[in-house]
């Protein structure tokens, strides 16, 4: 009797999980498998120098980081030196453009599945979860990577850290701010240089 019934406390136990696991999906998917835009401010590899990043679809771009500043609406690529003052600027060449904006920040869970999620309590790093997601086809990967592993906090599910596999690599990203789905102008993608800056245009 006492086995019997602890083969069914088990089996709840483990029946929870499973549902625990499920939650976690569906409310990640429902989180960001919809995303039109989003704002990041982030380090790679413990680095740091502070990256900030807007995207919006239709490979609409701004990527700043210390000394450098690129916009993109999509078409025309802006490469702003703000140590030198130059702006270097270029047709958005799609021919030889392995993955795009869109790819990389709005459209990953086109190409990753979730694998399997954990839930982890840390003294340092709070109550999260942990979401382990691999590629849908082993033959179609963003730039090489073969995995990616997400710190992800359980309360607002923010994703906190997203460490990736690549090309036998390991890398991580730290995210120190994340804004979703937020209205950005096309206009804010659009630079126009300034008087006195050196302008080389390649188009």
């Amino acid at each position: 009797m006492l086995t019997k019934l602890s083969k069914i406390i088990i089996l709840s136990i483990l029946s929870c999980l499973a549902m625990n696991g499920q939650d976690i999906r569906n409310a990640f998917l429902k989180k960001y498998s919809k995303l039109n835009s989003i704002s990041l401010k982030f380090t790679v590899d413990n680095n740091f120098d502070l990256f900030s990043m807007k995207a919006k679809k239709g490979n609409k771009f701004i990527l700043e980081q210390k000394s450098v500043i690129i916009f993109c609406d999509g078409t025309t690529v802006w490469n702003v030196n703000k140590v030198t003052n130059k702006c270097m600027i270029s047709n958005r060449d799609i021919h030889n453009e392995t993955t795009s904006i869109d790819d990389i920040f709005l459209g990953i869970l086109n190409t990753y599945i979730i694998e399997k999620t954990m839930t982890v309590n840390d003294s340092k790093l709070g109550s999260n979860y942990y979401i382990v997601m691999k590629p849908r086809n082993k033959d179609n990967v963003i730039n090489g990577i073969e995995s990616l592993t997400m710190i992800v906090d359980k309360k607002t599910l923010q994703i906190k850290t997203i460490e990736y596999k690549d090309n036998n690599d390991t890398r991580s990203i730290t995210i120190k701010s994340m804004k979703l789905n937020q209205k950005i102008d096309n206009s804010a993608f659009v630079f126009t240089p300034s008087k006195d800056m050196t302008v080389i245009d390649l188009r």
